[in-house]
């Protein structure tokens, strides 16, 4: 009996027995519904399992996981645990059915493109294939991969991207490792840097951005990550600000992006790092010239990437003209290279990585030294890397810098003192950059400034810049967020000035968690006429009293996390809210009941509240998330 056949018999028998326990279960029993929805997914799946002839490693891997979750003996414990427990096991294999499922869908896909091409002998000859360490480990079945028409049909999903620019950008996902998380952000600043996306008729570069990564979602050339609400829950949210790259649409990107020397990658589809250059030839094992790409990779296993750069030869000239430098996974970054680049325009040195726990840091601060001769740079990310304590004056000489980005440098105490000199600056994040006391002077003349993240609100004398300096200056600012620290001292009616930026769509206020409720104290805040998101994070009021749906008719999102808040009674001024999205998340204090959050908010169609005071209805306290209409309303408001 073939193996196929196998499965297929395993999954009649995982059906019996649900319906087995089914017929065991009273009528009123919860867990019953949720039985119901795992007999369907399997009626599903055993409908796919005919039509796939190729199972490679993982999807092996997958169905015997999804075994072993009936052999724990959840039908069996039934009577002995509790209704939820239960149900919260029936939920989790749904989730493996769903992921089964996906993974024979793309198999068949990829089966029916191949068998509906013709075949050329002369090409299944000449197959070349390109095979890396981690791909073979995969142990995708060769009829999947062995032929070069398996390419051919998966680049099916490539050619049909009617726009170069996402064609280009797709191809910026080959170079990230496998099975891993992608920051949106670093990669959308990494296209504008590198001009592969530009400013449309009135849309900005990260507009123009956000709908192409949306359309690769669209099309499933990507996946989307929904940041998750509670580990505990397993719920999780809309918002995606992550993504990954399924194996098979890595493999053909590399296959893509080698042949049109966009990425250097050996004969193994390995990325070739800015160290191993001079260790491959002029061309490749099919004799295809190599042409250098001016995109260089710093990676985990190289030790001095650019000890050439003050040499004198042809490999010193070619890395001294680089485009790009990109940091995929190196962890230490050493020398003082960065002084020896003459036409750089991107230097992504810091995290791209979805999450915080990727370490980076500098062998020295010197190696920001030659940073001001870099008077091609358009994008340059320090994200996350540690030991950077101080920015050198001459950064002010990037007259051509249009994003910096500065998130999460933990260690960074001081900027220069004017950065006026900055024009074409467009994006700045500086937030998460706690030990930072004031801001630059010069900061409110970045006439060009769109997106300002971090601006702390300190105990700060002299010439530093105040919130209510940048409302004169900064007229195409679109997202705006403010840190205030706890010996914040704020000059009576600064908030007020908030309402003079006219374009601001997005405003996040944070407190410093230990600041009193009587330190903060009273002050008002107004908003502009045409906000759209308003996140407030660590509120040391117990109540807002300017927080008034007649001062925010345009708001579609409000956040709120965190903080002494505890009612939201008080912003009821006989009008209703327009917002759509609304969460609420630890706050102790905070009464609420879900009915009268409905009625505040007739048009919301997310409402999310995790770890709220327990209110008359809601005995129990859990977390509560509710979505109108699933995602679909959620990811067109994506701000």
């Amino acid at each position: 009996m073939s193996t196929q056949r196998k499965r297929e018999q395993r999954v009649s028998v995982f059906k019996k027995c649900l319906e087995e326990a089914m017929k065991a279960a009273k009528e009123a029993d919860p867990s019953v519904k949720t039985f119901q929805e795992v007999v369907q997914e399997l009626g599903s799946m055993e409908s796919l399992l005919s039509k796939i002839k190729v199972w490679d490693d993982d999807l092996t891997k997958k169905f015997t996981e999804l075994e072993a979750e009936f052999a724990d003996g959840i039908l069996e414990i039934r009577g002995k645990s509790k209704p939820n427990e239960i149900i919260e096991k029936l939920q989790f294999i749904i989730k493996r059915i769903a992921s089964i499922k996906e993974w024979i869908s793309f198999g068949v896909e990829v089966e029916r493109r191949l068998t509906s091409q013709p075949s050329s002998p002369k090409k299944d000859q000449d197959r070349d294939r390109i095979t890396s360490k981690e791909w073979s480990a995969m142990g995708v079945e060769a009829g999947v991969f062995k032929s070069q028409k398996a390419m051919e049909s998966l680049q099916l999903s490539f050619n049909n991207l009617k726009k170069t620019e996402a064609k280009l950008c797709l191809l910026s996902f080959s170079i990230f490792p496998e099975i891993c998380e992608i920051k949106k952000r670093p990669l959308i600043y990494w296209w504008i840097g590198e001009g592969l996306v530009t400013k449309g008729t009135n849309k900005t570069a990260e507009q123009v951005a956000e709908e192409i990564f949306q359309e690769l979602i669209s099309k499933g050339l990507i996946n989307p990550v929904h940041k998750k609400i509670d580990p505990v829950d397993k719920n999780h949210s809309p918002i995606v600000n992550s993504c990954t790259v399924h194996p098979w649409i890595r493999r053909m990107l590399i296959s893509i992006a080698k042949k049109a020397q966009f990425f250097n990658f050996d004969d193994a589809g390995m990325l070739i790092s800015i160290a191993k250059k001079d260790q491959f030839s002029d061309s490749d094992s099919a004799g295809i010239p190599r042409i250098d790409s001016r995109r260089a990779f710093l990676m985990l296993t190289d030790e001095n990437p650019f000890a050439d750069l003050n040499s004198d030869n042809n490999n010193a000239r070619r890395d001294q003209n680089l485009l790009t430098v990109f940091n995929v996974n190196s962890k230490i970054i050493i020398g003082d290279w960065v002084s020896k680049l003459r036409n750089v325009e991107v230097l992504q040195l810091g995290r791209w990585q979805s999450s915080a726990r990727h370490h980076i840091e500098v062998e020295k601060n010197e190696l920001l030294n030659g940073l001001g001769a870099q008077k091609c740079l358009r994008y340059l990310s320090l994200r996350g890397i540690s030991r950077i304590t101080s920015l050198p004056n001459s950064i002010t000489g990037l007259i051509s810098l249009e994003i910096l980005d500065l998130r999460a440098c933990h260690n960074l105490e001081k900027l220069p003192p004017d950065i006026s000199e900055l024009k074409n600056l467009t994006h700045l994040d500086i937030s998460e950059c706690y030990l930072l006391e004031s801001m630059p002077k010069g900061l409110e003349d970045l006439s060009a400034l769109q997106v300002l993240k971090g601006f702390v609100m300190g105990n700060s004398k002299g010439n530093a810049c105040k919130l209510g300096d940048l409302a004169g200056g900064l007229k195409y600012l679109r997202k705006l967020s403010i840190y205030i620290r706890r010996d914040a001292l704020i000059q009576e009616g600064e908030f007020v000035k908030l309402k003079d930026f006219a374009d601001l769509g997005v405003l996040t206020i944070s407190w410093d968690s230990r600041i009193s409720n009587e330190k903060a104290g009273k002050k008002e805040i107004s908003f502009p006429q045409n906000l759209r998101k308003l996140d407030l994070r660590y509120v040391p009021f117990m109540t807002l009293e300017w927080l008034k749906p007649s001062e925010l008719t345009s708001l579609e999102k409000l956040y709120i996390r965190g903080g002494e808040l505890n009612s939201l009674d008080y912003t009821n001024d006989g009008k209703k809210w327009n917002v759509r999205f609304l969460r609420l998340k630890y706050l102790k204090k905070l009464n609420v009941e879900k009915t009268g959050l409905q009625e505040k908010f007739p048009d919301a169609v997310y409402l999310e509240i995790i770890k709220f005071h327990k209110s008359s209805e809601d005995k129990s306290g859990e977390n509560f998330v509710w979505n109108r209409d699933e995602e679909k309303d959620a990811k067109a408001l994506k701000l």
